[in-house]
């Protein structure tokens, strides 16, 4: 199995773009690691414990569900508190996509991996080809707006300045600049799918 990486900065368009590789490459699988992450803070009570410890007890609800917009308001207003969830979490993303992949191993031909943390996390050291999406400010605001209407003003800054992705360039396979349409982006995956 090809397992392709996908990451660029919030609002550059790589989940669009990794949705397009999906449709159009044959017997693929797409994993987009925010949801995955999603599925560990349901799954595992010991994430919910550390939480608790590391941002206090309001960040879980009655529920004892983690409450995600208050989470990421913090997070993404203070980098200090972002490493700290940083800290908690990719070990587990790690390993539980360690797992995924070996179960997969027989299935899918290609798994594309959707990550703005592809290397931060070190998911990256698992990857065949590495693609990086990266946009202009202004564009990738607009798209963020776009997709996330009930995001406040500070909270829109918040997300498009002061998120820190990981590139190492060395692994990076192809870079896609995402200005312009989706059709132009289209066809620059297209060039990246025939040599894949």
């Amino acid at each position: 199995m090809k397992i392709i990486g996908i990451t660029g900065k919030t609002g550059s368009g790589k989940s669009t773009a990794a949705a397009y590789l999906n449709l159009r490459l044959q017997d693929s699988t797409m994993l987009d690691v925010d949801n995955f992450a999603k599925d560990i803070y349901k799954e595992n009570k010991d994430v919910i414990e550390q939480l608790k410890i590391c941002f206090g007890e309001d960040m879980i609800n009655s529920c004892n569900n983690v409450n995600f917009k208050k989470l990421g308001r913090l997070v993404f207003s203070d980098c200090d508190e972002m490493k700290k969830l940083d800290s908690i979490m990719f070990p587990i993303i790690k390993e539980k996509l360690k797992q995924y992949i070996a179960k997969m191993n027989c299935g899918s031909k290609y798994l594309i991996i959707d990550a703005a943390i592809l290397f931060n996390s070190g998911i990256y050291k698992y990857c065949n080809k590495i693609i990086l999406v990266k946009s202009d400010l202004s564009k990738r605001r607009s798209r963020l707006i776009g997709k996330n209407r009930n995001l406040t003003e500070i909270d829109l800054e918040n997300r498009l300045r002061k998120q820190k992705i990981k590139v190492i360039k060395n692994n990076v396979d192809f870079i896609i600049e995402n200005n312009s349409t989706i059709d132009d982006l289209k066809e620059k995956l297209e060039r990246i799918i025939k040599i894949i």
